[in-house]
């Protein structure tokens, strides 16, 4: 549905002269791109008002986003896939940031794991889409200090004692998220490079 939908309008486009002929593949890729990040927001912000915590969105979103632009990791094979991981990831985060309440040395623990995850390991850039090394040092060097940030702002909230408990705790699971999806991307690779 995806694919077929940005074709289509890729295609319509190249037609109407909207886009060069040559560029309409170009444009079908960005089209399916845009409407697959498209559909995995509108889920988070979705599943976050039904929950009753609109602020959750916010908080995980601004922490895993940039950090994944730049870290990289594991991307599914296909866009309903990656819809499935990134929908499901997030309804188990949510739920876990709401109905447990985490002792502070936990989230400590995670944020520091999560960190030191990114300090060793970013970037891992997709399968399709390789780096330059001047690439993987800009991207490495932003990743590490994207994630300095997160850590300093999970600091915070745990010198404040976490006074919004489920907005903090996405914040630091959005960085978690990140690092999680490093460790599969590189392990994917290890196993695409045994093949």
């Amino acid at each position: 549905m995806i694919r077929k939908g940005a074709q289509a309008l890729s295609r319509e486009w190249g037609k109407r002269g909207v886009v060069p002929e040559g560029d309409v593949e170009l444009y079908q890729y960005g089209l399916e791109l845009m409407l697959s990040t498209l559909i995995n927001v509108l889920l988070i912000i979705g599943t976050s008002f039904i929950a009753g915590h609109p602020l959750a969105c916010i908080t995980y979103i601004l922490s895993l986003v940039p950090l994944r632009s730049f870290a990289g990791g594991y991307h599914a094979k296909t866009h309903w896939s990656c819809i499935a991981i990134t929908a499901g990831s997030y309804l188990l985060l949510l739920t876990l940031a709401v109905k447990i309440a985490v002792p502070l040395i936990v989230h400590i623990a995670v944020g520091l794991v999560s960190h030191g995850v990114i300090l060793r390991f970013a970037p891992i850039p997709a399968g399709n889409k390789p780096l330059t090394e001047e690439e993987k040092k800009r991207n490495g060097k932003t990743a590490r200090g994207i994630s300095w940030i997160l850590l300093a702002l999970e600091a915070l909230f745990v010198l404040l004692r976490l006074t919004v408990r489920v907005p903090a705790g996405m914040l630091f699971a959005g960085h978690l998220m990140s690092a999680i999806l490093l460790l599969c991307g590189r392990a994917a690779q290890k196993g695409a490079a045994k093949e």
